[in-house]
């Protein structure tokens, strides 16, 4: 059986070396379409098959990471963090008409424009800029876990 590491390693390999053995199409639910297209790449999707995924980040370097930060690495020399998992149940609630992506969306934009804002920050403003980061990867998670709680 899979560790749970191998596994995303095989997965994040096959959108490396074979990006169009599983396009993305019409099948796909309409959170991870929309998440792929919203974010040109910040942001990596990835799953087993089992309707489980997993949300990498791209990251620059190892600003505001811990030393056991779960990375992943492309032969291209990108590398993602695993930060959040959104499980079956919720891929399903935010695929329905009834739950709105709008303010999942806006999770998702906080947390990259946090990052890019912690990458052009002033030495001495990294410390608040690294907690705004990872204040918006908790309220993502909150948001991924618990669709329900996922208001503003």
């Amino acid at each position: 059986m899979f560790s749970k590491v191998l596994r995303q390693v095989v997965a994040l390999a096959i959108l490396c070396w074979s990006p169009s053995a599983f396009p993305f199409t019409g099948d796909a639910p309409a959170l991870i379409r929309a998440l792929n297209q919203d974010f040109e790449g910040f942001f990596l999707l990835t799953t087993d098959g089992n309707g489980d995924y997993e949300v990498y980040q791209r990251i620059e370097d190892w600003l505001g990471l811990n030393p056991d930060s779960d990375l992943v690495c492309m032969t291209r020399g990108e590398c993602y963090l695993d930060v959040a998992s959104v499980p079956k149940a919720s891929v399903i609630a935010f695929s329905s008409e009834q739950t709105s992506l709008g303010e999942l969306r806006r999770r998702f934009a906080a947390v990259r424009d946090a990052y890019k804002a912690m990458h052009s920050s002033e030495r001495g403003d990294a410390t608040a800029a690294v907690d705004k980061w990872r204040s918006g990867l908790q309220h993502m998670r909150l948001c991924l876990r618990t669709p329900a709680q996922c208001g503003p």
